[in-house]
């Protein structure tokens, strides 16, 4: 058993200190790392959750002219109105 001096004890302490500091900053930044995949992954799952839902749904096609009667027709409120109404009567009813 070896006896210290008080110089040699402040020296391990402050030495201690800074291997203890360099550790806890070493295992926080794996932990962000690894926090920060997680994340990373359930926003990739919900991503594709989403896109998958949505290649499911079946989606609305408008024909080529319907579309360009639309696009027409929203420059005048009139003509978009008297439109609306030829298109409802034309295709729905």
């Amino acid at each position: 058993m070896s006896v210290c001096t008080d110089e040699e004890q402040c020296r391990l302490y402050e030495a201690a200190k800074i291997i203890q500091s360099f550790y806890r900053r070493y295992k926080d930044k794996k932990q962000r790392q690894t926090r920060q995949q997680l994340r990373e992954i359930e926003a990739a799952i919900l991503i594709q959750s989403y896109y998958r839902r949505y290649k499911q749904v079946p989606h609305m096609t408008i024909r080529p002219s319907v579309r360009l009667s639309i696009s027409v027709c929203l420059i005048d409120t009139n003509s978009l109105i008297a439109f609306s109404k030829t298109y409802w009567h034309s295709h729905v009813c």
